[in-house]
C-alpha cells in the first residue's frame, strides 16, 4: 500500500470518529445526575445485536404478552421508532455503508413522519433487517449496520432507556400485586434528578414518591443524591477539559 494510501485511510479514520463525537457532543449540554433505589446493582453490558433484538421485537403483541402496563406502552413504542429512524437515516447518507439510492426517495418521504413521535409511523412497512432472518442479506445488512458508530451510539442510548422502562413496569406490576413494607424504600425509583446546564442554570427534580417515605429515608436520598451532584460535576468538568484540550478551543 502506497503512502498516499495510508493518508487517505487515516484521514477516513479520523473524520469517523469525528462523526462519532459529534454524536457525543450532542449529549452532553448538560449535566444530569439522576438517583435511584435499586434491588441490586448489575455490571452494564452492551451487546450490540442483543439490544437490537429487544427493541426490534417491540410491539402491541409483545407488550400485551409481557403484561406491560398501558400508561408505559407510548414509551416503548417510541423506542422502535427512533431505532426506525436512525436506519433510515443511514439509508440516506450517501457517507454511509448503508446508502441505498434505489430507496433513497422514498425513506426521505418517510422521514418527517418517523421523526415524530405523534404520527401514524408504524404504518410505515418495517425496513429493519430481522435479527432472526436466516437471510443472508439481512444479515449482511444488520452486519454493516451494528459497525456504524452514530446507530451504535443511538442503540446504547436506547438500551438504557428500555432497561429503566423494564424495571418501573416491573416496579408497578409488584405494587398492583403487594405492599410495600413501612420500614422498606420502594426499590427501581428515580426519586431525584438534578440537571445543570452549559449556561449554568439548574433544574431540580424529585419524585411525588419521595413525599410519601419517613424523615429518615428522604434525608438518606437526598444526602445521597448531593454526593452523586458533586462528584458528577467533577467528572463533567474533567471531560470538557479533554474535549477542549483535544480540539484546541
Amino acid at each position: 500500500m502506497s503512502i498516499n494510501s495510508h493518508k487517505l485511510l487515516s484521514v477516513s479514520k479520523l473524520n469517523r470518529w469525528l462523526a462519532s463525537m459529534d454524536a457525543l457532543l450532542e449529549d452532553i449540554p448538560a449535566l444530569e445526575i439522576s438517583t435511584t433505589i435499586v434491588r441490586e446493582i448489575i455490571p452494564e453490558v452492551f451487546i450490540p445485536e442483543e439490544v437490537y433484538r429487544a427493541i426490534y421485537q417491540i410491539s402491541p403483541s409483545y407488550l400485551q404478552s409481557m403484561a406491560i402496563d398501558a400508561g408505559f406502552c407510548d414509551h416503548y413504542f417510541d423506542l422502535r421508532r427512533r431505532l426506525e429512524l436512525q436506519y433510515a437515516l443511514l439509508v440516506v447518507n450517501t457517507e454511509s455503508k448503508l446508502y441505498n439510492p434505489r430507496l433513497k426517495s422514498a425513506v426521505q418521504l418517510d422521514l418527517p413522519t418517523l421523526a415524530r413521535s405523534t404520527t401514524n409511523w408504524s404504518d410505515i412497512p418495517t425496513r429493519l433487517p430481522s435479527p432472526d432472518s436466516s437471510s443472508d442479506r439481512d444479515r449482511q445488512i444488520l452486519n454493516k449496520l451494528l459497525q456504524e458508530t452514530p446507530f451504535v451510539i443511538t442503540l446504547r442510548q436506547l438500551g438504557k432507556q428500555k432497561s429503566f422502562l423494564d424495571s418501573r413496569a416491573l416496579t408497578t406490576q409488584q405494587i398492583a400485586t403487594a405492599d410495600t413494607p413501612e420500614n422498606q424504600i420502594p426499590n427501581d425509583i428515580t426519586y431525584a434528578k438534578t440537571s445543570i446546564k452549559i449556561d449554568g442554570k439548574i433544574n431540580n427534580c424529585y419524585a411525588q414518591e419521595i413525599l410519601k417515605l419517613d424523615a429518615q429515608a428522604q434525608q438518606t436520598i437526598i444526602e445521597l443524591h448531593n454526593k452523586g451532584i458533586l462528584a458528577g460535576e467533577k467528572q463533567w468538568h474533567q471531560f470538557l477539559g479533554f474535549i477542549l484540550k483535544t480540539f484546541n478551543i
